[in-house]
């Protein structure tokens, strides 16, 4: 006759990283004036006051409710644009600096901080002033408090800004009653397409 055997199985819960997933989009630039960023063919922006480049992006974790997500940029960039988050609109956020980058992040649930990362904005700071052209990195990574996620994901977008033409007429050459035509002699420089 046949002998039943038993045996002790023990299994061992194993804990997966958070995932992100959706896409950046694609051409991106913080601009005061239509620029090609010439990465695809010609590709032609049209000015920009803000950016969003998280909006198309989800979270997900199977093993539980709780993340936490860093967004990091250089801090060569402070000057250069300010970074706006969900959790203050008005003001420029902070963040913290570690390592030569200054770091937003947010914990709480995934819905929470699925919201919190599809708002973060980034505009032009004011201070800048002169003819600006540099492409910022920015980095996302995320962790449930126990594993981080195997991914670094990150995107660049191209800051382009342009001063603005002042052009003067001095009164003195103004005559009563006679026209001018204060543009006559400017001449416009524009780039190759």
């Amino acid at each position: 006759s046949a002998t039943l055997q038993t045996a002790n199985v023990t299994i061992t819960p194993v804990n997966d990283a958070p995932e992100l997933s959706g896409d950046f989009p694609e051409n991106t630039a913080l601009t005061n004036v239509p620029i090609d960023l010439g990465l695809t063919g010609v590709v032609t922006v049209p000015p920009t006051s803000q950016l969003t480049l998280f909006s198309g992006l989800t979270l997900s974790d199977i093993d539980g409710d709780e993340l936490t997500v860093a967004v990091s940029i250089p801090t060569s960039a402070d000057d250069l644009i300010d970074v706006f988050t969900p959790d203050d609109a008005v003001n420029p956020a902070t963040g913290s600096v570690s390592n030569g980058n200054r770091v937003f992040s947010k914990s709480g649930t995934i819905a929470t901080v699925q919201t919190w990362l599809q708002g973060i904005r980034f505009e032009r700071d004011d201070a800048v002033v002169d003819q600006t052209s540099v492409d910022i990195q920015v980095d996302i990574a995320m962790s449930d408090g126990t594993v981080n996620s195997t991914f670094f994901e990150g995107e660049s977008f191209r800051l382009y800004y342009e001063p603005p033409v002042e052009i003067t007429v001095d009164p003195s050459t103004v005559v009563e009653g006679e026209s001018i035509t204060p543009f006559s002699g400017l001449q416009v420089a524009g780039r190759d397409s």
